[in-house]
């Protein structure tokens, strides 16, 4: 069994330091998924989590860095005793919503062997944390028990799986027309009727990509300003406030201005008589796109005008060498009617055997459980 030198980075500075060989890692993976590059992630940090938080776990072949799980501590008080730690990736937990599917990144050619040596660590040397939490992406499998150490013969630890986070894959042939002819019949019908609207009224359109045909900030600003008008329009399905908050868009301003010059985030208007009617976020890396936060002006809701915006960016992705699309996290029928293939990421939680840290795990993960059945009613518009 390969085995790799393991070894813990805290705080900003030394967290900072990683972002060459961090970057140089992304790339040689070809991972799909733009969450997972250290520039997001550090940038998600910035805004949400203090400098003494982070903890990251790197894994090296030789001097080569070919595993990274970028962690940061939480604790909460619990009662009369100390204080409860548990480690969860960047991007989960606080502001999840902007980092759809938190990541360890890891070398193809050791992918679980660099996992568990990751648990190994985790449970040899770092003993102050009661558990974690961690996301499989699909090249990953499943998490195996061997992963963790065994103590007089028993795992010292117990890992559960909390979730999964089904994502719907729309695959891409080598042109638009090819891609459409495996669309389903309602949705090739749904086109149709956007586009004859359009053009019967006697309208113009086009696909402008921020930082390209329109200056970035603008883009960014039309996506934001469409995002919460299409929230505010009660239609099913619901689309839920994603960026209500301020440090939400600030954080999407900052990472877009980072990423967009690497091509990893466009945000993308459709332009109808050259005014903004739609908008969405793409995110790409490898031979995927993601497409994340959107938005819609109301009053050009009949005119199919989401539909008109969405044959657009893949057409353009398409061109750009894009082989899947995947269509976000979640599985409802809008996204449904594109494509019925699903991609899973599995969420598992790392428990301490200790009788103090299962009794709060199970105390938050009951609170956390109400928290998403609230987050899950909201999502869907029912309060």
């Amino acid at each position: 069994m390969t085995s790799h030198m393991v070894s813990a980075v805290s705080g900003a500075a030394q967290v900072e330091a990683l972002l060459p060989e961090w970057e140089d890692l992304f790339s040689s993976t070809a991972t799909t998924n733009v969450f997972a590059h250290p520039r997001w992630l550090l940038t998600w940090a910035r805004y949400f989590t203090q400098p003494q938080e982070l903890f990251v776990i790197t894994v090296r072949n030789g001097s080569d860095l070919v595993g990274v799980a970028p962690f940061y501590r939480r604790t909460f008080g619990l009662g009369r005793t100390s204080p409860v730690t548990f480690l969860q990736l960047l991007g989960a937990g606080k502001r999840a919503h902007l980092t759809e599917l938190p990541a360890v990144l890891t070398h193809p050619a050791w992918r679980r062997s660099i996992l568990r040596e990751i648990f190994h660590h985790l449970e040899k040397n770092e003993p102050t944390w009661d558990w974690v939490e961690v996301t499989l992406a699909p090249e990953q499998g499943w998490f195996e028990p061997e992963w963790l150490p065994t103590v007089e013969g028993r795992p010292s630890s117990v890992a559960i799986h909390k979730a999964t986070r089904p994502c719907v894959i729309l695959p891409l042939a080598a042109s638009w027309e090819e891609t459409a002819g495996d669309l389903k019949r309602n949705v090739r019908e749904s086109i149709r009727r956007g586009v004859n609207r359009l053009t019967r009224d006697g309208h113009s359109w086009r696909l402008a990509v921020g930082g390209r045909d329109v200056p970035l900030d603008y883009a960014f600003k039309t996506l934001t300003s469409l995002h919460t008008a299409r929230a505010e329009l009660r239609l099913k399905p619901h689309h839920q406030e994603l960026l209500a908050d301020s440090r939400d868009i600030r954080f999407l301003s900052d990472v877009t201005q980072r990423l967009s010059a690497l091509g990893h985030v466009m945000p993308c208007l459709l332009l109808v008589d050259e005014r903004p009617v739609a908008a969405r976020m793409l995110l790409r890396a490898g031979d995927a796109v993601y497409f994340f936060v959107s938005g819609s002006d109301p009053q050009w809701w009949e005119q199919g005008v989401g539909a008109t915006l969405m044959v657009e960016c893949l057409k353009q992705s398409i061109g750009a060498g894009c082989r899947t699309a995947n269509l976000s996290t979640g599985v409802d029928v809008s996204k449904l009617r594109w494509s019925e293939t699903l991609e899973l990421y599995q969420d598992f939680a790392v428990v301490r055997g200790r009788r103090r840290s299962r009794a709060a795990f199970a105390a938050y993960w009951q609170v956390r459980a109400a928290t998403i059945v609230r987050r899950e009613r909201a999502m869907r518009g029912l309060g």
